[in-house]
């Protein structure tokens, strides 16, 4: 968060935080960080926020609430705060972040349609959540027949709308879960709720206790901690 730098008041700007700042200090008392951020998090209803830093607030403590605003944005997943106290009179500007990472699989090189993908151009990065338009490709789902619908940017979060490979599970199959935790296997009978391909997750169903949970369709059972829905002729029958 950072004092308005405004062009045309530049200096006079400057000038008036700096003995505004001054005067903090000499109070001994600043507007916590931790309320700056309480009042943009408000604003937005309470929801899931990151405000930039950028060195901690200067202001000196406001004696009432905390007046949020926004400036004009076209970026959906980051917005400019104004948040201005009425006394002692004073502004700032905060960067925010509005949505929350989220690590994803990514090409590492430009993948040219029909490409194979695979674990050598492909590596899981943190994206913010506003450049992951859809489901994505899952790690379970990287095999020698995994190939590229169209091209795919070097950096760009890959989904599996951008790839062309068969469904192998319908809703309805039947299906054997299977999750592993460490040396843990647990096996169960269950019943895809959605169809899949292979490596994508979709909600299945548990036979025995019709608890439904998210599982990755697999046709051979990964080394990898996790919950699998294994798809083969026995299952499917």
């Amino acid at each position: 968060m950072r004092p308005e730098v405004g062009a045309p008041a530049l200096a006079a700007g400057l000038a008036g935080s700096l003995a505004i700042a001054s005067a903090a200090w000499a109070a001994g008392g600043h507007e916590s960080a931790a309320a700056i951020r309480a009042a943009i998090a408000a604003k937005l209803g309470g929801g899931p926020v990151k405000v930039l830093p950028n060195g901690g607030a200067m202001m000196p403590a406001c004696r009432g609430p905390l007046d949020v605003g926004w400036l004009p944005s076209t970026n959906a997943g980051f917005r400019t705060a104004s948040v201005h106290c009425a006394s002692p009179s004073w502004t700032i500007y905060a960067g925010v972040r509005t949505a929350d990472d989220k690590t994803v699989l990514v090409a590492t090189r430009a993948i040219p349609a029909g490409g194979a993908i695979d674990g050598t151009d492909t590596a899981r990065r943190s994206v913010p959540a506003t450049a992951v338009l859809g489901p994505v490709v899952t790690p379970a789902r990287l095999s020698g027949d995994l190939r590229a619908r169209g091209p795919i940017a070097a950096g760009q979060p890959i989904l599996t709308s951008m790839t062309d490979l068969p469904v192998v599970v319908r809703s309805g199959q039947k299906i054997v879960l299977q999750v592993r935790q460490g040396g843990l296997l647990i096996s169960a009978r269950g019943v895809a709720l959605q169809n899949g391909t292979a490596g994508e997750e979709i909600e299945v169903e548990n036979s025995a206790t019709h608890r439904r949970l998210r599982a990755d369709v697999v046709r051979r059972l990964p080394a990898a901690s996790g919950v699998y829905a294994m798809v083969s002729d026995d299952a499917a029958n």
